[in-house]
């Protein structure tokens, strides 16, 4: 049975031998040259530039090629599986699979060996003009034995490995997750070591306990890149709340779309006084009045959860944020308000328990949307000396802001102010810094306790306003 055919929205592959899965509109970038029986070849839905083609080319048997959701390709992919040559015999049973999210520029990929076998991981980055054989095509003998030395298993690499330009990684080679293999190196050989830059030729181990994200330089804060924007820390941010009793002021994703005109958020209308307050925030250089951002538009995304969520917010908003930042002035980090929720891999309690040192023995007067607290287990007040509340519209609060403003001015200014109230929050905090209160936009902080202890992880509505 042959077939070589460039799918066509038109024409249908002939599966009468061969199990073929490729979806519809990518069937134009797909050439298929298959000469044997019962292979499979599966590609799920991704991003193919204009430019891209995948070319899949099967000599033999039994073959699976698997190509899985999400993947991105800007250049062409070629997977040569066995060679329809006098001097190679069809080849049976061989594996070829990328996982999820994977993003290549160029590579090929060939075997001639029956059983061989090649797994690339998930969110892998492979760069330019890649290469991976696996395969020697020829036998190589021990003279004293005449036996072959050369044996073809299989290629291993793993999740999260960036693999450089113009890199080689030859049969057998095993590549650990969360590792780095820079530009012309050739591999061979097992680097079951993760968080590793391997280089070289032959390639080695160059540097350990490393890792490394696919967001551009320009994205980070790093010997000027950035704009030269300074963000502190989430730690650092809480440590001068505490030393120097400052207050608080919060923009995330939400506030930098009303300030654009972008559209209404789910619980707040763009509304024109609202957004000239925010820009006047924004812009405000009170010494007492600490500007916050989120941390990681500006840093690494390493420990952060939903790190693709940033990775496509980032393009799109970037020039933005570059118009609005000014160099040379300290911000400080939103997330201290909800760090379960952003971030992996920290020290959740002793986070929480630097944050209650904020409130802790103080009167608290506690600012927040109607009912945004009732279903919530977990207190994260519970060691304040008083609470009071002032309770406002848990949606389009600034259409009551005046209001709002008034009943929390009646309280004594040695109390300090906890505020609830998205977007308002931001400006509420503001004027009562202002008139002379502490007061905090601490915006998800008690939904953001209450998820960690409870052990809830992640929650679809993140972006709601608490």
């Amino acid at each position: 049975m042959r077939l070589f055919k460039k799918l066509k929205h038109d024409t249908e592959p002939d599966v009468s031998h061969n199990n073929i899965n490729i979806p519809e509109q990518l069937q134009p970038k797909v050439l298929l040259n298959i000469n044997g029986k019962n292979n499979t070849i599966t590609i799920k839905a991704g991003f193919l530039s204009a430019k891209s083609r995948i070319s899949i080319s099967i000599f033999g048997d039994n073959n699976v090629v698997t190509i899985d959701e999400d993947i991105s390709l800007s250049g062409h992919l070629n997977i040569l599986i066995g060679q329809n040559h006098k001097n190679f015999a069809p080849v049976k049973n061989c594996e070829f699979s990328i996982g999820a999210r994977t993003s290549i520029e160029t590579m090929s990929y060939s075997t001639f060996n029956s059983g061989s076998k090649c797994h690339i991981g998930s969110d892998c980055m492979i760069a330019f003009d890649v290469t991976i054989l696996g395969t020697d095509a020829h036998p190589i003998f021990d003279l004293n034995s005449r036996k072959i030395i050369n044996f073809v298993k299989e290629i291993n690499i793993g999740n999260h490995v960036w693999i450089g330009t113009r890199a080689a990684i030859l049969k057998n080679t095993i590549i650990a997750d969360d590792c780095v293999v820079g530009y012309g190196a050739i591999v061979s050989g097992r680097f079951e070591k993760p968080h590793c830059a391997i280089a070289g030729n032959p390639a080695k181990i160059i540097k350990e306990n490393i890792t490394w994200d696919s967001y551009g330089y320009e994205y980070c804060c790093n010997d000027g890149a950035g704009g030269g924007v300074t963000v502190a820390t989430p730690d650092e941010t809480v440590d001068k709340i505490i030393r120097d009793r400052c207050s608080l002021c919060r923009f995330g994703d939400g506030e930098f779309r009303l300030m654009q005109e972008a559209g209404d958020l789910d619980f707040q209308k763009m509304e024109p006084v609202l957004l000239q307050r925010l820009k006047e925030v924004w812009d405000s250089d009170d010494e007492n009045i600490m500007i916050a951002t989120n941390w990681h538009f500006f840093n690494s995304l390493i420990d952060v959860k939903n790190s693709q969520w940033v990775k496509n917010y980032l393009p799109s908003n970037r020039q933005y944020l570059d118009s609005i930042t000014r160099p040379g002035k300290q911000y400080y980090a939103t997330e201290i308000s909800c760090m379960y929720m952003v971030y992996k891999n920290m020290d959740y309690d002793a986070h929480y328990a630097k944050l209650r040192k904020i409130w802790d023995n103080r009167d608290v007067v506690l600012v927040q949307g109607q009912g945004i607290r009732d279903k919530h287990v977990y207190n994260i007040f519970d060691n304040v000396k008083s609470l009071e509340y002032v309770f406002a519209p848990s949606k389009d609060a600034f259409s009551e802001y005046n209001d709002i403003l008034k009943q929390v001015k009646q309280h004594d200014k040695d109390k300090l102010i906890l505020i609830i109230l998205g977007p308002t929050a931001t400006v509420l905090a503001y004027d009562l810094a202002k008139c002379g209160y502490q007061a905090l936009d601490i915006g998800h902080v008690s939904k953001d306790y209450d998820y960690y202890m409870q052990k809830k992880g992640n929650s679809i509505d993140f972006f709601l306003p608490d």
